[in-house]
């Protein structure tokens, strides 16, 4: 306990070993990890991106309920990973079922849970693609 764990270090060198490695990385910083070196052109600074965009005007995209919101990959399994595919309609219901009925939350409160990076937290409201 008390340790820190510099996972910059870990998205880099997972990057660098990336079959498909991603475009862009959102940073955090905390100040935990001074010697954090950013990647020119790959990794973005959270605070600047914030401080640029804070009071821009985004117009609603508007999608019908069964178009997918995000596809996310399961753990490995011994057939490997599987994608699971979750609808825009279905998450959003299940997200304000679950908040209302599981965790007691109603419009205009705040609730902070953390859970492992990657996850979708929530009820599963996901479908299996092959």
């Amino acid at each position: 306990m008390g340790k820190v764990v510099t996972y910059k270090a870990l998205v880099d060198e997972s990057i660098r070993l990336a079959k498909h490695p991603p475009g862009k990385v959102l940073i955090f910083r905390r100040g935990l990890d001074p010697s954090m070196k950013l990647v020119a052109g790959r990794d973005l600074d959270y605070a600047e991106l914030r401080a640029k965009h804070l009071d821009a005007k985004v117009p609603v995209t508007w999608l019908e309920s069964n178009e997918p919101s995000y596809i996310l990959y399961t753990s490995a399994r011994p057939a490997g990973p599987r994608a699971c595919s979750a609808t825009v309609g279905g998450y959003a219901v299940a997200l304000a079922a679950s908040m209302r009925h599981i965790y007691c939350g109603y419009a205009g409160e705040t609730m902070f849970t953390t859970s492992d990076i990657g996850w979708v937290w929530g009820i599963p409201t996901s479908s299996t693609l092959r």
